[in-house]
């Protein structure tokens, strides 16, 4: 997988996304404070990506807006599926996203999974699906 089949995948014309890494811990920090909190026993696995606005003007992206999400997420590690935490974190892919971005600016978008303590996190994949129109298509993402 490239970035490149990742932004196809989105297909937000104005939009490269890029998978940065992820981060391993009991909280996540988001922008404006807002906290993310694994439950006793667990961890949040974070899953960070830069979203940069490639056009010459501003631009708007809204991913999995309304009652029928677009895009599923996935985290595949240790033979467990994990679905994403629902946040109130702005820059939560999961739930709906709206930014709205300046020519050439790049903002942080995360995954938030809440897994085991015990889950190993050593070989870890991310599936992407989008859904439209009841036709799918997804990439796999090697996230460790």
């Amino acid at each position: 997988l490239t970035m490149r089949d990742l932004t196809e995948l989105i297909d937000k014309d104005e939009f490269f996304f890029r998978y940065v890494g992820c981060t391993v811990s009991r909280f996540y920090e988001g922008n404006g404070g807002m906290l993310a909190t694994a439950g006793s026993g667990k961890r949040l696995a974070v899953l960070e990506f830069e979203i940069t606005n490639q056009s010459a003007s501003g631009a708007t992206l809204t991913l999995n807006k309304g009652k029928e999400k677009e895009f599923v997420y996935t985290l595949l590690a240790d033979g467990r599926s994990i679905r994403p935490t629902i946040t109130l974190l702005e820059e939560d892919f999961c739930t709906s996203y709206t930014g709205t971005y300046k020519a050439g600016e790049t903002k942080t978008g995360v995954l938030v999974f809440e897994c085991s303590e015990d889950l190993s996190l050593d070989n870890v994949t991310l599936t992407i699906v989008r859904n439209i129109n009841g036709m799918e298509d997804s990439v796999l993402l090697k996230v460790k």
